[in-house]
């Protein structure tokens, strides 16, 4: 009877997370050089998909940015567990993350980087 339930309680958490795959969850990226900031998004996925897409506008400059991630549950030398670059009007940055998984909302921070030189930090999930 335990291990019904148990089932019962893994298969109840697992159904509320697979509900909000596909989700676009909101961030910001800061620059480290000025007072700019884009919009960024992360597609919500299982942590066992290992990866999804990404989304970052520039609003100054009408810049869309369009990219992946993959995700690993151990971290790199650095510290991060989750790389990818983002694309856009000739530019590639490539973004390395902390993704902290939860059975609500995931959170994360990182860098991203431009010829392997930290231009923005991004930090999610940021409402506005």
């Amino acid at each position: 009877m335990k291990k019904f339930f148990l089932f019962l309680f893994i298969f109840i958490l697992n159904g509320c997370a697979v509900t909000r795959v596909g989700e676009i969850l909101p961030g910001k990226m800061y620059s480290v050089d000025s007072d700019k900031v884009m919009d960024f998004g992360i597609e919500l996925v299982l942590a066992t998909t290992g990866g999804g897409d990404v989304y970052a506008k520039d609003n100054d400059e009408n810049i869309s940015y369009t990219g992946f991630y993959s995700y690993n549950r151990f971290k790199d030398s650095e510290g991060y567990n989750t790389r990818g670059n983002l694309f856009g009007d000739g530019r590639n940055y490539t973004i390395h993350l902390i993704i902290n998984p939860s059975l609500t909302t995931p959170t994360g921070s990182g860098v991203a980087k431009e010829n392997g030189e930290i231009k923005y930090r991004i930090e999610f999930p940021v409402y506005d």
